[in-house]
């Protein structure tokens, strides 16, 4: 009889050890570092340009507007011909595998 208790104690014992599943944690992401200057609009002339650091050209910077989404060219990280009005952009790495934190961002141009 001590034994089945001794059994189901010690299995307890274990599980509570962290011996068992454990949910994921987080995987670290490296921040992307960046730069960008606004030319306020004169009719629909505004324009927004992003400089990365090292001057990387590898990263991917979407327009979110009306529920689309725009990927600017990756040899001309630049947007021209906004009208004045507020932008929403978001910036990732190059691909799913790498490591960079996705950065959002809004963008006014007046």
């Amino acid at each position: 009889m001590i034994l089945p208790k001794l059994l189901i104690i010690t299995c307890f014992w274990i599980q509570s050890m962290g011996l068992g599943p454990r949910p994921e944690e987080p995987v670290p992401c490296k921040k992307i570092k960046f730069s960008f200057e606004v030319e306020h609009a004169r009719a629909a002339s505004g324009r927004i340009v992003f400089r990365f650091e090292e001057n990387r050209q590898d990263f991917l910077i979407y327009l979110l507007a009306d529920g689309n989404k725009q990927l600017l060219t990756k040899n001309k990280p630049e947007i021209s011909g906004l009208a004045p009005g507020r932008y929403v952009f978001v910036i990732t790495g190059p691909d799913e595998k790498a490591d960079f934190c996705p950065e959002f961002l809004e963008i006014e141009v007046k």
